[in-house]
């Protein structure tokens, strides 16, 4: 078996945090949220509106695109996690966010891994 760290969340969001498309993996659930239309750093997750954070992803964005990875503590309410963090842009106007939490980690058959042919 592989071990595979499962998607916290993956958000689009445009240049001014508005979530546009939302999908969220936890525990093997996907689920569509309720979060399209609201502001990421204010309504969704208020402490990645910091300058390691949404800083960062404004300079991505200032800069027409790119792409970013680094881990980040998120603090909410009910817990505190490290995550991992993969920022994707393309443009000035979107971003795709990608939240890993390797506290969430599964196994996985390695069929299902890329290098899988080399081992058939």
């Amino acid at each position: 078996m592989n071990r595979l760290a499962i998607p916290v969340g993956i958000f689009r969001i445009d240049r001014h945090g508005i979530v546009q498309c939302h999908v969220s993996v936890v525990d093997g659930v996907r689920a569509r949220s309720s979060t399209v239309g609201r502001n990421f750093y204010e309504d969704i997750a208020p402490c990645t509106n910091c300058p390691n954070f949404r800083g960062r992803v404004d300079r991505l964005l200032r800069d027409k695109g790119g792409s970013l990875h680094f881990g980040f503590r998120l603090r909410e309410p009910w817990r505190t996690a490290q995550i991992d963090v993969r920022i994707f842009s393309s443009d000035a106007d979107h971003a795709w966010i990608l939240l890993t939490c390797p506290e969430l980690v599964t196994d996985i058959p390695a069929v299902l891994t890329p290098d899988a042919e080399s081992r058939v």
